[in-house]
């Protein structure tokens, strides 16, 4: 059946992405660490962003839940780190 098949197209993409979450996380890591990085944000929809903080194992500035794919780097920016250092 239909279900079925998108089930386990669901499965695949799932662990799919998993596995790339895992690839990218030390990478991600040590270019935290080598340029000293304060703080780390991450965006985009719950699903993924819990996904890759679990991947990631470092401490999470703030997990903003907003799609923002198609934006631009200044509008992410702003609706995101630089919206943070305007609420404190």
């Amino acid at each position: 059946s239909s279900a079925n098949h998108r089930e386990k197209f669901e499965r695949r993409m799932r662990a799919n992405q998993a596995r790339w979450y895992k690839s990218i996380a030390p990478t991600i890591r040590n270019y935290a660490k080598k340029q000293a990085w304060e703080s780390i944000y991450l965006v985009g929809p719950k699903e993924l962003t819990e996904g890759f903080s679990k991947q990631l194992n470092q401490k999470i500035t703030e997990e903003i839940n907003l799609n923002l794919a198609s934006r631009s780097a200044e509008h992410v920016l702003s609706r995101t780190v630089f919206a943070a250092k305007e609420e404190a």
